[in-house]
């Protein structure tokens, strides 16, 4: 079972390998949006975790949950 930790560090390398950023400048406080995310590549970012995760997650997660630490958290909360 992964952390908030976990799931976020690997959220921060995967959008920052989508977006070919150094993964240090991908603020895990920072909003969605702010990072540069569409919601096309928030979508595929759900989709991504989903299938690193092997859960199913609302594509809607990433909207509520603004923030990579906040969407980690809900998402390790859902695991728990």
């Amino acid at each position: 079972m992964r952390n908030a930790a976990e799931i976020a560090a690997w959220a921060q390398a995967h959008i920052a390998k989508s977006l070919q950023k150094p993964v240090e400048r991908i603020d895990l406080d920072a909003k969605l949006s702010r990072l540069g995310l569409d919601s096309a590549t928030a979508v595929h970012l759900m989709v991504s975790l989903e299938e690193w995760l092997g859960v199913e997650l609302e594509p809607e997660l990433a909207f509520e949950k603004p923030t990579l630490r906040l969407l980690a958290q809900e998402i390790a909360s859902r695991l728990a």
